[in-house]
């Protein structure tokens, strides 16, 4: 974890079921890794040794809401530190980015958001109840081309179950579940709501799924 404060930047390192202070660094303008337009959020640290961590404002450490977005994050650290990787190497998309050095290809792939195939069977799928959700999942599937696909069956797995857990913590909190993104006009974010409404669905039918990262994303890959 790394918290981003006015003047420094402090790392802590997760070691032996706790964050232990790691470094802190004075100077911020000197940092040698840049900053992402919002935190928190997941990345490779250069500090941290090129680990995945949360990095945020320490403000985020002052209500709720910023807690919970951090939690989210560590969602993220988690999937690296178990099998991202390993689920990452069988992907052609991921190949090709890394292969053009594009470190903002997840964020930039063109996928067609608006075609009207897409749009409408979407639409349905967000729209489906429990007893019609993987239907009309695997439809919205079947209208994209086999790369399309691998994208979005990545980032419901990946975004999607940040998501799913994060409002696991709301329920529990008693605060408004984070439905951003599941209206119209679609976008990548959007599989952040569609993700977690067929995980939530999964890990109903099998709860082990919940901490099978792994089998996770090869239930939601076959289902379609």
């Amino acid at each position: 974890m790394v918290l981003v404060e006015t003047y420094r930047i402090v790392s802590y390192r997760f070691e032996n079921g706790a964050y232990k202070l790691h470094r802190i660094r004075p100077n911020i303008e000197d940092w040698p890794t840049t900053l992402p337009l919002s935190l928190p959020a997941a990345f490779s640290v250069q500090i941290l040794s090129g680990e995945v961590a949360c990095v945020a404002k320490a403000e985020s450490l002052d209500d709720i809401a910023g807690k919970v977005m951090m939690l989210h994050e560590f969602v993220h650290c988690h999937q690296a530190r178990t099998c991202y990787h390993k689920l990452a190497e069988s992907l052609e998309i991921v190949r090709e980015g890394e292969a053009a050095r594009n470190e903002n290809w997840m964020l930039n792939f063109p996928f067609p958001y608006d075609h009207p195939s897409f749009v409408d069977s979407f639409y349905t799928y967000l729209e489906s109840t429990p007893e019609t959700l993987l239907e009309a999942r695997r439809r919205v599937l079947q209208t994209l081309t086999p790369k399309d696909r691998e994208y979005m069956v990545w980032q419901e797995w990946m975004e999607g179950f940040a998501r799913h857990l994060e409002n696991r913590i709301q329920q529990f909190l008693g605060l408004p579940l984070n439905l951003y993104a599941a209206k119209l006009p679609f976008n990548r974010v959007s599989f952040y709501a569609s993700g977690a409404k067929t995980i939530g669905h999964l890990t109903a039918l099998e709860p082990a799924l919940e901490t099978d990262l792994e089998s996770l994303y090869h239930q939601m890959n076959q289902r379609w």
